[in-house]
């Protein structure tokens, strides 16, 4: 069994320049269906990040960003759904965290491999 933690942090001002001078490349690279159906920036600038981390944990690549899709429970906790390129069967369990404070987004992303 082996332990993969990923971690990210962002500025939530930083990220709102990106999104919005080219808002094109963010929906058709970057977020998935799913994850476009609530638009508030501080809310997309969470899924980057967690994307980041779940990224930055398995060691994928920058262009994996599809690959990953970030949900919320009813409960409001966020959830990692890895579409089946990612290899999930060698992940016994996983976990999100993704908080807001200020002007910062951070995101912490840990998984239990088989």
């Amino acid at each position: 069994m082996e332990v993969k933690i990923g971690s990210d942090i962002l500025q939530l001002k930083k990220f709102q320049n990106s999104f919005q001078r080219y808002p094109q490349k963010f929906n058709r690279d970057i977020f998935c269906e799913s994850e476009l159906r609530n638009s508030e920036i501080s809310h997309l600038a969470g899924i980057f990040s967690a994307k980041e981390a779940v990224m930055k944990a398995l060691d994928l690549k920058a262009g994996s960003w599809k690959e990953i899709e970030i949900g919320n429970l009813k409960s409001g906790k966020p959830f990692i759904n890895l579409h089946s390129k990612l290899n999930p069967q060698k992940i016994e369990s996983c976990d999100l965290s993704i908080s807001h404070h200020g002007d910062y987004v951070v995101a912490v992303a840990v998984f239990i491999l088989k």
